[in-house]
This record gives structure tokens, C-alpha cells and sequence, in this order.
């Protein structure tokens, strides 16, 4: 049962991990939109480099953001498990 809680809690902090990094994703896409909005009402609309540079920014970070989750949620698909299975020894061991 040891391995399984070392396990578990690697899982865990992985997961503590991606959620601090979607948190992170989270605000660029939000500084990215605003940039995007500030051009587009504010800026030169004549500047279609910079217009493009500006939307595959929030494209990235969209895309970037889809991705974690993704992976936030079939990492909680193992924690799950990794709980049942040690909520069942814990059971079987009573």
C-alpha cells in the first residue's frame, strides 16, 4: 500500500502543478484578448501583420489552455482511481 500512496500523492502534486499552470494560461489568454480588443478599436486597423500577430497569440493560449484541460482532467481520472483502489485495501484490511 505504500507505493500506491507515493503514487498518489505524485499525482497529487502533478496536479497541483498543471492547475498553477492553467491559472498562468489563464491570464495570458485574458492579456491576450485585451491586447487583441485594444488594437482592434483602438490601433492602426490598417495593420493586418499586427492584427494577425495579436489573434495567434489568443489562438496559442487557447489552444494552450484546451490542452491542461485535457490533461487536468485525465490526471483527476487517476487520482480517482488511485483513491478507490486505496480506499478498498483500507476496506479489505478491516
Amino acid at each position: 500500500m505504500h507505493q500506491l500512496e507515493i503514487t498518489l500523492a505524485q499525482l497529487q502534486l502533478r496536479a497541483t502543478t498543471l492547475a498553477d499552470k492553467r491559472a498562468i494560461a489563464d491570464a495570458a489568454l485574458a492579456a491576450a484578448m485585451v491586447a487583441r480588443q485594444t488594437h482592434r478599436l483602438e490601433g492602426d486597423l490598417a495593420d493586418e501583420k499586427l492584427d494577425a500577430k495579436l489573434q495567434a497569440d489568443v489562438d496559442v493560449c487557447v489552444s494552450k489552455l484546451t490542452g491542461l484541460d485535457a490533461d487536468i482532467g485525465a490526471l483527476q481520472v487517476k487520482i480517482s482511481d488511485a483513491e478507490q483502489h486505496l480506499r478498498c485495501r483500507a476496506q479489505s484490511r478491516e
